[in-house]
């Protein structure tokens, strides 16, 4: 069973972090304040959560499966969730399942399928963690925040969390979001995205491919790359209030 937190009380939204990260991310947004109750999920391999994938070819069926099991134990009746990054790629994949799933929020997360080069990248990520992970890490997270000086705790933090995660775990995962389908066709109105307008994953014409199918229900911040939540919360409490309570 994966390790989780619930904190905060009033409407129920399920929080999926992203690849290399933990549960405690979502901890930069005041729940309490917001009225939400927020189930926090240490997805497989990450935080508290253990890695023990069934299948031998990485997909994402293994963590929307263990991420089930939870929601099942705690006899979820309804929820909203939001997905940062990797967890939005989980959401998409829990929201066209499971009927229980009415609202999802992909936050710095997109709908799309890996593109050639986007795919020849998360097999290097896949071969470079098991020769230098460090290496790996220094390099990625710091290339996360559009200004990696002003956020250097929050670098110095993920580092210290990713540096205990196992080579096995980061290349599953890594290997996962390259084998993910596209999701475009199960777009509806229930679905939103929060991004950072300075993150490295979302060029001009992948915006634009946002705005045409998102149109309102799509929400830039300015000034963030890819970690929104540590740069700006405040404009994500913002939002996430906008969309599931006023």
């Amino acid at each position: 069973m994966l390790h989780y937190q619930i904190v905060g009380s009033g409407p129920l939204i399920v929080c999926l972090h992203g690849f290399l990260e933990n549960s405690n991310i979502w901890r930069t947004i005041d729940w309490d304040k917001l009225g939400l109750q927020a189930l926090l999920i240490d997805l497989p391999g990450h935080g508290k959560s253990s890695f023990s994938p069934i299948k031998d070819i990485p997909c994402l069926s293994y963590p929307v499966n263990e991420v089930l099991k939870v929601l099942n134990k705690l006899e979820i009746k309804e929820y909203n969730i939001i997905g940062h990054s990797l967890g939005g790629y989980i959401s998409l994949e829990l929201k066209n399942i499971d009927p229980r799933c009415k609202k999802n929020i992909l936050l710095n997360s997109n709908y799309w399928a890996d593109d050639k080069e986007k795919k020849k990248d998360r097999i290097r990520v896949a071969d470079i963690v098991f020769k230098s992970k460090s290496l790996f890490l220094k390099q990625a997270i710091p290339s996360l925040f559009s200004n990696p000086k002003k956020n250097e705790n929050a670098i110095i933090s993920l580092l210290d969390l990713a540096s205990n995660y196992s080579s096995e775990s980061m290349a599953y995962f890594s290997l996962a979001m390259r084998n993910r389908v596209d999701h475009s066709k199960n777009i509806d109105s229930d679905d939103f995205i929060i991004q950072g307008n300075k993150d490295p994953i979302l060029n001009k014409k992948k915006l634009d491919d946002c705005l045409k199918l998102f149109g309102n229900r799509l929400y830039i911040e300015e000034h963030s790359g890819h970690m929104t939540l540590y740069e700006n919360p405040s404009f994500i409490e913002n939002t996430i209030k906008k969309i599931l309570l006023d």
